[in-house]
C-alpha cells in the first residue's frame, strides 16, 4: 500500500509541470516549504526502501537453503536502516508542507520497537546513550537464534524481537502518516477528480475493501 500512496504522491506533484516551472508548481501544491531535489530523492528513497522491506517482511532470515550467516546479518541491518531512511524521507516531505506536527511524529516514529532496534543494534551496539539515564549502554545481538523473524538482544536484560510484528506495526503507522499528508494536500487542490478517485480507492483497500480490473468495487461488509 505504501507503494501506492507513493505513486499517487508522485503523480500528484508532478501535475502540472507541463504548464508551470517547478517553483510555481510546488507552491500551488503548498510544497514550498522544500526544494524539488528534496522532494524526488525522499519520493525516491520511499520507493526503494519500500521494496527491502517487503522483502524482509515476505521471507525473514535465511531466504536460501543454506544457513548463511553473513547474508543473515545483511538482511538485518539492511530493513533496519531501510526503515530509517523512509521514515526519515517521509520527514522531509512534512517538512516540505510545513512541518506540521513534525516533533510529534518523529517522537512517534523513534518510540516503535523497529526503530528502537535500529538505533540500538544498526547504528550505535557499543555506544547506545539511555535517553532517560543519560548513560551509555552497549547492547549484545545473540548470534543464535537468527532465523525466520526472531531476533534476541542482552541490553540490561535478554528480550526476544518478533521483527515480522515490528515491522507490521511500524507500517501501520507510516501508512497512516503518509496518507493523512497526501490526502490534506489533494482536498487543497481538488480540481483534479482523478487524485480524488485514486485517493478514495487506497482508503476503501485499507478498510477492507476490494477492487476488480479498477472499476469494481466492493466494500468490506
Amino acid at each position: 500500500m505504501i507503494e501506492k500512496i507513493n505513486n499517487l504522491f508522485r503523480d500528484f506533484v508532478n501535475d502540472g509541470l507541463n504548464s508551470r516551472n517547478i517553483e510555481e508548481n510546488l507552491k500551488i501544491k503548498k510544497l514550498n516549504g522544500a526544494n524539488w531535489l528534496v522532494i524526488c530523492s525522499s519520493m525516491d528513497c520511499i520507493d526503494d526502501t519500500d521494496l527491502a522491506i517487503s522483502n524482509f517482511s515476505k521471507y525473514g532470515f535465511n531466504i536460501t537453503k543454506y544457513q548463511n550467516m553473513g547474508e543473515n546479518y545483511l538482511r538485518l541491518y539492511g530493513v533496519l536502516n531501510s526503515v530509517y531512511m523512509q521514515y526519515n524521507s517521509l520527514i522531509q516531505l512534512i517538512i516540505a508542507n510545513g512541518g506540521n506536527n513534525k516533533k510529534k511524529i518523529l517522537d512517534k516514529f523513534k518510540g516503535l520497537d523497529i526503530c528502537y532496534l535500529r538505533n540500538l543494534i544498526a547504528a550505535h551496539p557499543s555506544t547506545y546513550m539511555c535517553d532517560k539515564e543519560n548513560t551509555i549502554k552497549p547492547s549484545q545481538l545473540q548470534r543464535y537464534p537468527l532465523q525466520d523473524f526472531k531476533i534476541t538482544i542482552n541490553h540490561d536484560n535478554i528480550k526476544e524481537y518478533d521483527l515480522s510484528k515490528c515491522i507490521s506495526e511500524y507500517i501501520q503507522y507510516f501508512t497512516e502518516i503518509y496518507l493523512c499528508l497526501v490526502s490534506s494536500l489533494i482536498k487543497e487542490d481538488s480540481s483534479k477528480k482523478e487524485f480524488v478517485e485514486r485517493l478514495k480507492d487506497i482508503k476503501l483497500e485499507l478498510d477492507g475493501g476490494v477492487i476488480i480490473n479498477n472499476n469494481i468495487r466492493f466494500n468490506k461488509l
